[in-house]
C-alpha cells in the first residue's frame, strides 16, 4: 500500500510541472536544449535567402545573366544520321520553329529558354510544358518552377512520378525537365540550396553595408565635459538625427556648444576584415557557377578567360539541356537516329580573326568543303565540289569518287581505274601512255 501512495506521488509531481508549460515557440512544438544554445551563441540567424534576395547579390546576377543569356541566344538545330553513316541537318521540321523562333506562348523562344535555365541554376529545377495534340507538338509554355509540385512513388528503384500543377495532374511525359544535381530525374538542386551560407553572409554584407551608407555620417561619439538634462540630450539627439539623415530638407549643418566635441570611431579590425571576406565570398560564387571574376572585371576578361568560362560554365549547360531536348521532344522511332543540338559555333563568331582560323584549319586539312565555309557564313556557293588532300595540288570528289591532280591534267577515277587526261586520253592506273 505504502509503495502505490509513492508511485502516484511521483507521478504527480512529475506532472505537475507539465500543466505551467508554456506554449511551444517552434514549428516542431518543442524548444530542445540544442534551439536555446544556439540563441545563446548567436547561432539563430537565418542562413537561408530567397531568390529575389540571391538575385541583389551583384556576382550571383552576373553568372546566372552570363549563362543564361548566352545559351538562349544559341541556335537549337536537328540532325539525323542517314544508314550510311553520313550525318544531314534537318531544316524543315516545325520543332525548330517552336524552339527557336515563336513557342506559341506569350514568351518568345530566347525568354522561354533564359527562364527555364535560370530556374534550373537557382532551385535546381526548370520545366516547360509540351503541348501536344498526339505526337504533333503544337506549342511550348514555360511554367515556374514554384507553380510545379512533384508527387514520387516510394519506390528507389523503379521511380515514377506526377506533376502537379494548380492541383491538376499531368504525366511526366508532358512535361521537358531541365535539372541540376537530381537523384530522381525530376528535382534537382539549386545554387540557393546548396550553398545557403555563402549566399546568405554575401547578402548580409550588402544589407550591412546599405544599412551604414543609408545612416550617412561618421561613426563616433559626443563627448560632453559636464552632465546634460534630458531635454538637451533629447534636443541634441534629434538634431544629429536630422543632420546625418537622408531628408535633404533637414538642416545641413550642427553646431556643437561649448564643453561638446565629436570623437570619430576607427574602423574596427572586424569591419576590415568584412571588406577582405566579401572580395573572397565574390570570387567563390563566381566558382560556383564555373566562371571566373576575371570575366567581369574591366580590362582582364581575355579570349582565353572567355573560352575557359565556356568550357566550364556554359557548355555543361548546354549539355544539360540537349539531353533534356532529345529526350522529351523525339519520338521513340526517331532516337535512333535523330538528335538536337545547341550550336556553340555561334559563341566564337564574334570574334573573326579565330573564326577564319578555324574556318582556314579545316579547309586545309579537308575537314569542310568551300561552299559549306560561305554557307556557314550567309554566302552564296560557288559550286567548288572538292576537298584538299595534299600539297595544295590534289583535289579530291566525294560525289563521283575522282582525284584531279591539276599540276599533271590528269583525272583518275577511284571506281573503274581510269586516269584521263585534259585530252580525253585514257588509260589503266599505272600503265604507260605514249
Amino acid at each position: 500500500m505504502l509503495k502505490k501512495l509513492r508511485k502516484m506521488l511521483r507521478m504527480e509531481t512529475r506532472a505537475e510541472p507539465a500543466e505551467i508549460r508554456a506554449e511551444p515557440l517552434t514549428d516542431s512544438g518543442t524548444i530542445t536544449e540544442t534551439d536555446v544554445s544556439d540563441v545563446l551563441r548567436g547561432k539563430s540567424a537565418q542562413t537561408t535567402i530567397t531568390r529575389e534576395e540571391a538575385m541583389n547579390i551583384p556576382a550571383v546576377a552576373g553568372s546566372v545573366h552570363f549563362i543564361c543569356n548566352i545559351v538562349a541566344s544559341l541556335p537549337i538545330r536537328l540532325y539525323k544520321t542517314e544508314p550510311g553513316g553520313n550525318v544531314v541537318e534537318i531544316q524543315n521540321d516545325h520543332r525548330l520553329q517552336l524552339l527557336n523562333d515563336e513557342t506559341g506562348d506569350l514568351l518568345d523562344a530566347v525568354q522561354s529558354k533564359r527562364a527555364i535555365l535560370e530556374d534550373m541554376l537557382l532551385e535546381g529545377n526548370g520545366y516547360w510544358y509540351l503541348n501536344k495534340r498526339g505526337n504533333f507538338l503544337e506549342s511550348i509554355h514555360y511554367v515556374e518552377a514554384a507553380q510545379v509540385a512533384v508527387n514520387k512513388n516510394a519506390d528507389p528503384i523503379f521511380k515514377e512520378a506526377d506533376i502537379l500543377v494548380n492541383g491538376k495532374k499531368y504525366y511526366d511525359f508532358d512535361f521537358l525537365r531541365i535539372t541540376r544535381l537530381s537523384k530522381d530525374g525530376v528535382t534537382g538542386t539549386g545554387v540557393l540550396k546548396e550553398n545557403p551560407i555563402l549566399l546568405s553572409a554575401m547578402y548580409n554584407s550588402l544589407k550591412y553595408e546599405n544599412n551604414t551608407m543609408s545612416r550617412g555620417g561618421r561613426k563616433g561619439f559626443l563627448k560632453s565635459e559636464r552632465k546634460l538634462d534630458q531635454k538637451m540630450l533629447d534636443y541634441l539627439k534629434q538634431k544629429w538625427q536630422q543632420f546625418f539623415g537622408n531628408n535633404d530638407a533637414d538642416n545641413d549643418v550642427i553646431v556643437l556648444n561649448q564643453g561638446l566635441s565629436f570623437e570619430p570611431a576607427s574602423s574596427t579590425a572586424t569591419e576590415n576584415q568584412l571588406n577582405e571576406n566579401k572580395l573572397t565570398n565574390t570570387k567563390q560564387c563566381y566558382g560556383i557557377f564555373g566562371l571566373s571574376e576575371e570575366l567581369f572585371v574591366s580590362g582582364s576578361g581575355t579570349t582565353d578567360v572567355f573560352l575557359k568560362a565556356i568550357k566550364t560554365g556554359i557548355k555543361p549547360v548546354v549539355e544539360a539541356f540537349e539531353k533534356a531536348l532529345n529526350k522529351f521532344l523525339l519520338l521513340e522511332e526517331e532516337k535512333q537516329c535523330y538528335r538536337f543540338r545547341i550550336d556553340l559555333k555561334d559563341i566564337i563568331r564574334a570574334d573573326t580573326l579565330t573564326m577564319y582560323q578555324a574556318y582556314e584549319i579545316a579547309l586545309k586539312n579537308g575537314i569542310l568543303k568551300l561552299d559549306e565555309v560561305r554557307k556557314a557564313e550567309n554566302l552564296p556557293a560557288v559550286d567548288f565540289n572538292f576537298v584538299k588532300l595534299g600539297l595544295d595540288t590534289v583535289l579530291y570528289n566525294p560525289e563521283q569518287k575522282t582525284i584531279y591532280i591539276p599540276n599533271m591534267g590528269e583525272m583518275i577515277d577511284l571506281q573503274t581505274k581510269q586516269i584521263m587526261n585534259m585530252r580525253g586520253k585514257g588509260g589503266e592506273k599505272g600503265g604507260n601512255e605514249n
